[in-house]
Order: structure tokens, then sequence, then C-alpha cells
């Protein structure tokens, strides 16, 4: 039977996945000897857009659009700890200079958080020829704290030999972080050890009976830090181990006959600590001999291992056996796996993990679950050698290999295959370690190497495609000793992508120039992209248009500058097709189509000019523009207002002050008519204050006696009665018991029509009344008055003080308010 100690080594040695992108080119004729195709290119590259950076717990993660080039061999990224500093280019997956990652994400996890919490990215674009972009404009992210303790270790046993001079602890590393969230850093382990060397304590080792017995020797299981004195003969820490090291033997201090519990918890780089694991085991020398594994034998002539069997041993109790390995007769023997408990429940083990060549020594233990003293060990056995040979048959060729597209995202193909069985020669398979991937453009000849990943991936993503092209594609198997087995047969695929907009025209008309071209007919396809030239030598577009339909108005446009267009299609994922080629038009001078507004007239009002004029009848009309000018003479208005009525207010204005007017007539497309005559007038002073307040409410709070509410209404008109002209704060006045000496306590603004009056007496009455100002220093009359009068306490009456022995007795009358609570006595020596 396989152990779970087996199978967490086996996931253990999962490799990670290496990706290789290797191109070139060479030669006079420009000519790439990996793709046939390759003519060499000058065209400039721009870095990567729309860069985004994502902080995490001890890492960053980035992720770009992909720039789309013939020529592409990836991207470099650069890092620096602020915006304005040297930006250093991070080593990454590829071995080309300059070149980070030929992906399009990256995560960056050699950050130190110590040195900077926040970090900064450029991106640059690098071709097969070493030439790279501009770096890219920065962006940051910054990086989180870890505050979450890695989960309790999983699995947690322990087991002693035959002669109880050692425990042997194993466990599993916890897989998440408490809180089943993603575990974010594992560093060791702290291993801990309780002797009831009194035996008081009857438990069967349930978890919760080790956190009991815990509990009674007063060891607090969260906070195993410092270990009090009085605990330290039956509580000690054994020690700590590295998180790849999931075993700890205890031989210090073993008592025969007491029983021991461990502990073992896990720790993160930042000293997090997570809840304990506990087991426990008596040690005891059982009655009888445990059976030592006979008759070993071991290979001396396969390839790349060694099988060690021996004969069963009969015991009602057995578990398995122990396998111990050594390159010495004289030691030391080492168990051939992590798991120090017992290695298989076979009678046979494959031991891979050889050297070829070399001679190796094996004993065998067997282990047994004694139902009194639990997991035990026998003596070892005699030992036997063995001695693998060389590998030399590589693999089979890799079967099954499928090749498709990714829907969502044109420029990623899908590999997936199967691993062989067998050995290139027929024969049973004697190591698998990597897969290369290869591929060929438009034929199945021209193959290159473009990955290596690891013998338990088996597939890959290939993101350095180009559209509508054709790629073949074959994977072979390699073993540890670097045999290379036969490619797989290959397959071919075809990416999508958008054909080039064709029929592409320019029609010139009244400052304006329309494109049309043909529909493409990709189901994919979401729309265009019309890029505008002023010069055809010009890479980069004067300006980028998109567009749903097939045909695009660019207006407006100056009548006297010939312009130059390329269309191309765009599709789900922002893929995009070639530029089409140019096409160019020059736009024509219109005739005046609309009259100068007629009958403009100014009328000044108190804070505001009102302008009027006759409304404009043609079709074309789409409204008006209103321009203010302090003086006739100035050539540019000082403010431009825009309105489809042929009346406009323009407000708030400065008392006294003059102002002209002219107006524009605007049209569908944005013709403009000659301006109108010009038209002024005075802004009026404000000399009418506005009205009362209204509503005027005091209140007292009931849980301050000293502060009084006030509110009040806004006037909605001038004193006069007329429409209000302006309002811009109110003064609060207090008069003090009667309604006649009224003083300003206070003034707040036009939006606030409530008061807190916190200067207010107990036992006292008070009239308030508020008036209203406005912009212009206009003070309106006073609102009716209104009072209120403060709570309080009376001053206690009939006070009187009696001496006696050593004492002094002080009675007084009662008060009679409901909100007494007490009273306070104060005692001088001097009056």
């Amino acid at each position: 039977m396989k152990h779970w100690w087996t199978r967490r080594l086996q996931l253990g040695l999962l490799g990670i996945a290496i990706i290789l992108i290797a191109m070139w080119g060479c030669g006079r004729e420009r000519v790439n000897p990996v793709d046939s195709q390759f003519e060499g290119t000058t065209t400039t590259l721009n870095p990567p857009g729309n860069i985004r950076a994502q902080g995490g717990i001890g890492r960053i993660t980035l992720n770009w659009n992909p720039v789309n080039s013939t020529n592409l061999a990836g991207y470099g990224i650069w890092r620096s700890t602020s915006a304005t500093g040297d930006f250093v280019l991070l080593r990454g997956e590829s071995s080309a200079p300059d070149v980070t990652t030929a992906r399009t994400t990256y995560v960056d996890s050699t950050i130190d958080a110590n040195v900077s919490k926040i970090y900064f990215y450029k991106l640059s674009t690098v071709d097969v020829e070493g030439q790279s972009s501009e770096l890219s404009t920065f962006v940051s992210a910054e990086v989180l704290d870890d505050t979450r303790a890695p989960a309790m270790p999983m699995n947690f046993v322990a087991i002693t030999d035959a002669d109880g001079k050692q425990v042997a602890l194993g466990w599993s590393a916890p897989e998440m972080d408490v809180g089943n969230q993603e575990l974010t850093g594992l560093s060791g382990y702290r291993i801990f050890r309780i002797k009831d060397s009194q035996g008081k304590l009857q438990i069967q080792g349930s978890q919760a009976a080790l956190v009991q017995l815990a509990t009674e020797l007063g060891i607090d299981l969260d906070n195993l830090g410092e270990i009090s004195a009085e605990l330290k003969d039956i509580f000690v820490e054994l020690g700590t181990v590295p998180a790849n090291q999931t075993y700890f033997l205890d031989t210090d201090e073993l008592e025969a006959g007491v029983l021991h519990v461990y502990i073992v918890i896990a720790v993160d780089p930042e000293g997090n600590t997570g809840p304990p694991a506990l087991t426990l085991v008596t040690i005891d020398t059982p009655g009888a001999n445990i059976p030592v594994p006979a008759n070993l034998r071991a290979t001396q002539n396969e390839q790349a291992r060694i099988v060690v069997s021996w004969n069963p041993v009969n015991d009602p109790n057995l578990l398995g056996y122990l396998v111990l390995r050594s390159q010495s007769t004289q030691g030391p023997f080492t168990p051939v796996t992590n798991d120090t408990l017992f290695t298989t429940g076979q009678t046979t083990y494959v031991d891979s993990l050889v050297a070829t060549d070399q001679v190796y020594y094996y004993k065998i233990q067997t282990v047994v679950q004694d139902p009194n003293l639990g997991l035990l060990r026998s003596d070892t056995s005699t030992f036997i050698d063995g001695q693998a040979l060389a590998d030399q048959s590589a693999p089979g060729a890799p079967s099954d290999l499928i090749v498709s597209l990714d829907d969502d995202n044109f420029q990623r193909v899908m590999l997936n295959w199967t691993a062989p069985v067998t050995d290139r020669n027929g024969n049973e398979l004697t190591g698998l370690a990597s897969f290369e991937i290869y591929r060929s453009r438009e034929n199945n000849t021209s193959f290159a190497l473009i990955a290596t990943v690891s013998s338990d991936q088996v597939s890959f993503v290939d993101t350095s495609v180009e559209l509508l092209t054709t790629y073949f594609y074959a994977v072979r198997a390699l073993d540890q000793a670097g045999n290379a087995g036969p490619r797989s047969q290959p397959i071919s695929v075809t990416t999508r992508g958008f054909a080039i907009p064709r029929n592409v025209r320019a029609t010139p008309g009244v400052q304006k120039i329309t494109l049309t071209w043909t529909a493409n007919t990709e189901p994919e396809l979401t729309g265009y992209e019309i890029l505008r030239f002023t010069d055809p030598t010009h890479e980069t577009p004067d300006k980028t248009f998109s567009s749903v339909l097939t045909t695009y108005v660019d207006t407006p446009v100056t009548a006297d500058q010939p312009f130059v267009y390329r269309v191309r299609a765009v599709g789900t994922a922002n893929v995009k097709s070639e530029l089409s080629p140019p096409v160019s038009a020059q736009a024509t001078e219109a005739a005046p189509v609309l009259a100068a507004p007629r009958n403009v007239q100014a009328r000044g009002g108190i804070g505001h000019i009102t302008i009027t004029w006759a409304a404009n009848t043609e079709p074309e009309l789409t409204g008006y523009r209103v321009m203010r000018y302090t003086d006739p003479a100035q050539t540019a208005a000082e403010a431009t207002f825009a309105t489809v009525q042929t009346t406009y207010v323009d407000s708030p204005l400065v008392s006294g002050q003059t102002y002209v007017y002219r107006v524009q007539a605007v049209g569908t497309n944005n013709e403009e008519s000659e301006q109108s005559l010009y038209a002024s007038a005075t802004v009026s002073a404000d000399q009418s204050p506005p009205g009362a307040p209204s509503d005027l409410i005091a209140s007292l709070d009931e849980a301050n006696f000293q502060r009084v509410l006030i509110s009040w209404t806004a006037p909605t008109r001038d004193s006069n009665g007329n429409e209000l002209t302006g309002l811009t704060s109110f003064e609060i006045y207090r008069s003090r018991e009667n309604n006649t000496s009224f003083a300003l306590i206070a003034a707040v603004s036009s939006n606030q029509m409530s008061y807190e009056d916190t200067s207010v007496e107990l036992l006292t009455r008070y009239f308030y009344a508020v008036r209203a100002l406005d912009q212009a220093g206009n003070a309106g009359p006073r609102s009716q008055p209104v009072s209120v009068t403060t709570k309080g306490f009376a001053i206690p009456r009939n006070v009187q003080a009696t001496g006696g022995e050593l004492k002094i007795t002080l009675n007084w009358a009662a008060n009679t308010e409901p909100e007494l609570t007490g009273y306070e006595i104060l005692r001088f020596t001097d009056p």
C-alpha cells in the first residue's frame, strides 16, 4: 500500500515550468534561420500599452496589452523604488538580452518589502534583432504586509523505535493559510514536547484531549514564545526545522513508560505562527522482539534505478517497512524518502533517486502498530548492495497531440499531449524529466524549439503567434539522463485574424472628408479604427477615430490642408488587422449659410443683464453663441455662452459695470454666421434689502441646559415686496430679560438657517431675532422676536451647620427640580 508520506513526496517533486523563447537573425540577406519567411524590419518599436500593476502579499502582478509586431522577441520589465529613480531591468524566463518575459503578464516576487513598500515599473518592447523600444510610462503598486499565519500542519504522527531511544515525528505541510486562504509563505516549523512524568492524566490522544492536557498543565497553546521556569521540566521547545523538512527525530531525555505529547506549529517568513498540531506517544520497550525482514535482494543491472525486495514479515500488527540507504557499509543509513515513519507497505521498493555506476547499500526495518504502545520499529536487517546502470534509452514520442485556438484571444494557441509510457525501444519507461515544444511556420520542415516544460506538465500556451498564419507543432520527451526521444507527429493550426479593410475611399466635402470602405465579414469583428495623418511619411497618426459602421465623416477640417487616411479592423480581445493602403483628400471651403442675428438688445438689471435678438430662420440653424466684452475695442470675448433660445440672462455681474455683447448663429456642421452688431447695458446697483426671516423658533436642548437651538425660514422677496435680488448672510440678535436691548451675537451664511447659542446662563429669559443681508450689504428688517427661559437649579435654602464632637452636621431644604441628581458641599478654612 502507498502511505500518505509517499504521496506527499511525489507531489513535492513537481517541477516549475521554464519557458525558453529563442529567436535570432543573421546574414546579409536578412534571413531568419528559424523562420524562412522573415525578411527583417526597420519598423519603430512601440512600448506596451495599458500596463496594470496589482499589489499582493510579497509580490506585484503586472499585465499589459500585447504589441503587434512580426519580429517580437519579448518584453523588458524595469523596476525602481521611486518614480524618478533609476529603473533596473529584471532578469526573467528568457535568455535573450533585455528580455524579461515573452508573455503579457509577469509576477514580481523578488521584491523586498523592507527596502520599499511601493515599487514602480516601466516596460520596453524587444525584437529578435535585439532592438528595444523606449520605456513606457510608469505604473506602481504597493506590496501588502503578510499578517496571515499558516494553517495547522496536517497528518502529525509520532513513532518510537524498538528500544525506546528515539521518537520520529512526521507531518504534512499546510497548503493554506488560516481561514482557508491562499498560503502566503512558509519558512519552517517549531517543535515542542510535554512529558507527563507523574502519569496523572489518562487520555486517548484526541486533539481535544491533548488541548485539555496542555491547559491543565498551565501551557498557553496560543502563545508558545517564552516558557516559564516552573514548566521547563515538563515542557520544552525541541528545535526548529526549515519549511522543506517535515520530520524531526527526538532523542533528548526520553522516559520509558511516560506519555510524551508533541506539538508542531508552522511559521511564515513574517513571523506569523499558526495553530498547533498535537500528537502523543508512550515510550516503552515491547515485551517481544519485532521480526526483522530477511532475505534482502537488490538489482545490479537495471537502468537508472535499483529494485530492493525482501521476504514478508508475519506480524498481526504489521503496518509496513522503512527502507534505509547509505553509500557505505559503515553508514549512516538514512530513510530513502522524507517519510521517516515507514516507506512502503509492499515487500519491494524501486529506488530511482540514484546516481548511475554508484554502489548503494540498503537495510530494512519492520514497522508495526502496537495497540498499546503505538508505532514501533524492529532492529535493522543486514545490508544488501545494489547498483544502477546509466540510462541510454530515450523516452518514446508523446502521443495524442492536440493544437487548438483560444476563442477569446486570437494570439494564443493551446497545446495538449499525452506523455509516453515506454522508452523509444518499447521497453519500460526508465525516466521522464521534461518536454520540448517545437514550432514551424507555414510548413512542417523548419521546426525551432520555442519552449521547455517539466514532465508533469502536458500542456503549453503559445502567445507569440501572428494572425492569419499557419503553424506546425511537435513535442518530444527527455529523461533525467538527457536522452531525447523522437518528436511527435506534427499538428498544424491556422490562427484567425482580420483582413485589411478593402476599397477605402476619401471623398471631400465642405469642411469635411467622408471615408467609406467595404465591410469585413469576420464574426469576431467589433469595429474599425480610422487613422489620420497630415504627413504620409509619419508612422504615428495625428488623430485616431473609431467607428462600428463602414463610413466615417471627419469634420470639421480646414480646407487648405490635405489629409491622409488608413483604416484597420478591430475585434474581440482588441485584435487588429494590418492598416489599409493610404488614401487622401482635401476639404472645400464653405460659403456662409447663416445670417448674423438681428435686433440684438441688452437690458440691465440688478446683478444681471438680459440679451434678446430676433430668431434666425435657416433650416441648418442649431443654436447661438453670446459673446461678452467689457470694451467694444476688444478682439477676443472675455466669456462665451451657448443657447438655443433667443434670450440669454448673463448673471451674476458687477453692479455699475457696463458690458458689451455680440451674438453669432451656429449650424448643423458647426457653420458660423458673422457676429451681430454690438449691444451694451449697465448692471443696476442693488439698493433693496431682503425681507425679514420668518418662522423663527427658539427651543431648549433637553440634554444641555446651557444650549438654545434657533431656526428660521429665509425670505423669498425683498423688503419692498419685489423679487429677491440677493441673499448672502443672516445676523442673530439676542436680548436678556426684555425685547428692547438686542445685541448681535453671531452671523452665518445664507445657506445656514439654524444656530446654537451656548453662551446662555441658567434660569434666565432670552429674546431672539434674525435679519437677512444681501451681497450689496443691504440689511433687511429683523424678524418678530421670540423668547425662551433656560432651565436650572435654585440655590439650596436654609443651609445650617451644627457642631458636634469631632464632626459638623449640615442640613438644608430640598430642591424640587425633576432633573436634580444630588448636591455638592464645598468646605473652606478661610471664607
